[in-house]
């Protein structure tokens, strides 16, 4: 039951959810995706309590919301037709199936974001401690455990299922997943590649990974490096693409991506969890759930095997020293 609000009880919810976005945003700490997920998930939140003094907020009426609420209720609810016009408090005395309610890593992600929003308000003084502490599930598994990664089978699979695509598909279908394989990059990473990131260093062909420009972003500081060109991709030809690019006066490596508001990768996300389908098997993309970034995990997967566990292996992955994401 919502409660009842006291007279002069200091900023509200909404105000704070209002104030920390406003300053996340003035400062350029998040992109505009950013802005939207966290409100969204902070709106949920304002739709539970009402627009409450935010000193409300204290750690068991968050815990209730995290066990009541949270457990309870879809995932993707607004994407669901069955469930997007529903009420929250409506929702919650539906009995929803476990398949469609948020798995235990989103309802972290939630409750980060809330946490965020209460280290603002400890920040500025409205909170006297972040009653969001505590709040996230602890992981069982260390994250390389978690992790899908490729078996050998599988990208036996992928280079016979790349064999058979179309001859006059987008040159990314067929590249986008190579770069992925022998270079760890992250899929917007590659989407965004211009054709001045293919550089040489010391004679070595390599993707200078970084933001310059309007339409380019990185995930953090970290994400900005040189990363070698493997040999097997000169071999398959991509230096000749390359070459063939720039004789036609393209600026980027994939002329026809469009950008959006997440960057350029929706096209090629949108692709691959069709095409992938073709050549994983059901367990693969059930239960291990092997999807586009899981190239990024087994070439950190295949890094490690190969004993590079110094300096090298953040730097390649665009990892900062002190974490390993």
């Amino acid at each position: 039951d919502r409660p009842q609000v006291p007279a002069a009880a200091g900023i509200t919810l909404a105000e704070a959810i209002d104030g920390y976005i406003d300053e996340q945003m003035t400062a350029k700490v998040w992109l505009e995706k950013t802005r939207i997920e966290s409100k969204a998930v902070l709106e949920l939140l304002k739709e539970h309590f009402g627009n409450v003094p935010l000193s409300h907020l204290n750690h068991q009426r968050l815990l209730h919301f995290r066990d009541d609420v949270l457990r309870r209720i879809p995932a993707h609810r607004d994407r669901n037709p069955k469930y997007r016009d529903v009420k929250l408090a409506d929702l919650l005395t539906f009995d929803i199936p476990e398949c469609d309610r948020m798995s235990v890593d989103t309802q972290n992600k939630y409750l980060r974001r809330i946490g965020g929003l209460c280290g603002w308000a400890v920040r500025h003084e409205h909170l006297s401690a972040s009653p969001a502490s505590g709040l996230q599930y602890k992981k069982t598994k260390r994250p390389d455990e978690e992790r899908a990664v490729y078996s050998p089978e599988n990208l036996l699979n992928l280079q016979a299922a790349l064999v058979q695509l179309p001859e006059h598909c987008h040159p990314w279908k067929y590249w986008s997943p190579l770069l992925a394989v022998y270079t760890g990059m992250r899929q917007n990473e590659i989407a965004q590649l211009h054709l001045d990131d293919i550089v040489d260093k010391n004679e070595v062909p390599c993707f200078d990974v970084n933001g310059r420009g309007e339409d380019k972003r990185l995930k953090s500081k970290a994400a900005r490096r040189l990363v070698p060109m493997h040999p097997h991709l000169v071999d398959l030809g991509f230096l000749d693409y390359i070459e063939e690019l720039r004789r036609q006066g393209e600026e980027r490596v994939w002329p026809d991506l469009q950008k959006n508001r997440d960057g350029y990768g929706k096209p090629i996300s949108r692709w691959f969890a069709r095409w992938r389908k073709t050549w994983l098997t059901p367990e693969d993309l059930q239960q291990h759930k092997k999807d586009f970034h899981s190239f990024r995990h087994t070439f950190d997967d295949r890094l490690k095997q190969a004993g590079v566990l110094d300096v090298r292996l953040p730097q390649l992955m665009g990892h900062s020293m002190e974490a390993d994401q």
